[in-house]
């Protein structure tokens, strides 16, 4: 079935916004190919395993994550700020490896911090309630991150593999990789700096980026 799948993405693009749609575009492609053969995400509203992970993105998908926040009502603004000060306490240490190694292949840096961060628990600063604060604004990262096995597993360790014994299942998730490596190579090659999701916010709102 992968193979009559055809994903497609249409760059460049005017803003974020619309790089956002072209990617869930292609999400809706894969979901309804796989609908049919009972494969869908398992991910619902409150399991929210994934919003303690690292989440890394661009310059550009920090903006739009504020530009959303703005939106909402002000004490909400006000309590994610709170959250962005003391995920920035619970995390200095690891945004300084992240800093300080810059010598280090970048992806097994973070692939290290990642396995750290996720030890800690810490939760994303825009987790209200089990959901995501700022969702039609949510990064990439977040877009393509999907189970098909019980989330409660979600939980579970980094470094306990969660086999999939479902082939048509397993593919759903090759596919998804797909997707998510061809939205990758559409993001404009200026707006390919990274760093962490609140970090890059927290500047964005204070206005230094």
């Amino acid at each position: 079935m992968s193979d009559e799948i055809e994903l497609e993405l249409s760059p460049p693009y005017a803003t974020t916004a619309a790089f956002y749609a072209d990617v869930e575009r292609n999400l809706a492609v894969v979901f309804d190919a796989y609908a049919p053969e009972g494969v869908a995400p398992t991910c619902r509203k409150g399991c929210d395993a994934c919003c303690h992970q690292l989440v890394m993105i661009t310059v550009a998908e920090a903006r739009e994550a504020a530009r959303i926040l703005e939106t909402r009502p002000r004490e909400t603004q006000a309590a994610i700020r709170e959250r962005i000060t003391t995920w920035h306490e619970a995390t200095a240490d690891l945004r300084q490896r992240l800093q300080s190694g810059a010598d280090e292949a970048l992806e097994d840096l973070v692939e290290g911090i990642a396995a750290d961060y996720w030890q800690r628990r810490v939760p994303c600063p825009f987790l209200e309630a089990g959901s995501c604060a700022i969702y039609e604004g949510r990064p990439l990262a977040c877009r393509h991150h999907f189970s098909v096995s019980d989330p409660a597993l979600c939980a579970t360790s980094r470094d306990e593999a969660i086999e999939v014994d479902n082939e048509m299942a397993a593919e759903f998730l090759a596919v998804m990789d797909d997707a998510f490596f061809l939205a990758q190579d559409a993001v404009p090659e200026d707006e390919t700096e990274i760093g962490m999701l609140p970090e890059l916010v927290g500047l964005v709102l204070a206005e230094t980026i």
